[in-house]
């Protein structure tokens, strides 16, 4: 994703109906509030119907859909504005505290320069041989979040459930404390 410099709310959603991408939008508590437009088509970008429709063609007299779904995350610092946030799995992040050690993305890649290649290949071949059945998978409603949450946490309690039952009890944990 372009830095929030320079990409226009054309860009995105170009960017998004072109490519299907992963948005990762980094220092969004720096613009996003003042990007009225932005935060509507990452609004309707929730669902893989949302779309947005704009004028095109060389005199701009043609309307054309764009699809606005697609992975996101948006990194920021406080919250999103409200509307934004319900369409979200919150991760809260904090500063490292001074006892704590990390391990640094660029020491993982010293160490093997193929890392993220090769997470990605594991992620295609799982996707490839699993699709079917992961969409086959049922989830249990879950009472203690609201309707946009479960729509939020569906696809990963799908996953967890077909990694195993012990693996869905975490993740289902994990929706309601992150939820909250």
């Amino acid at each position: 994703f372009p830095s929030h410099d320079n990409a226009t709310n054309a860009t995105i959603y170009r960017l998004i109906e072109q490519q299907q991408p992963t948005l990762f939008i980094d220092e969004a508590d720096t613009f996003i509030e003042n990007r009225r437009e932005l935060i509507g088509i990452l609004n309707e970008g929730y669902k893989q119907t949302g779309k947005v429709y704009r004028q095109a063609g060389k005199q701009w007299d043609e309307t054309k859909e764009f699809r606005t779904w697609c992975a996101k995350c948006i990194v920021g610092i406080g919250n999103l504005p409200d509307n934004l946030k319900s369409r979200c799995i919150p991760i809260q992040l904090r500063r490292k505290l001074p006892t704590e050690s990390i391990y640094r993305i660029n020491e993982r890649l010293a160490e093997d320069s193929k890392y993220f290649e090769n997470i990605k290949r594991k992620i295609v071949r799982f996707i490839v041989q699993c699709e079917e059945q992961v969409i086959q998978t049922k989830v249990e409603i879950n009472p203690k979040l609201d309707d946009r949450s479960q729509d939020n946490w569906i696809p990963l309690l799908k996953i967890a459930k077909f990694i195993s039952v012990d693996t869905y009890e975490l993740a289902v944990i994990a929706s309601e404390n992150l939820m909250q």
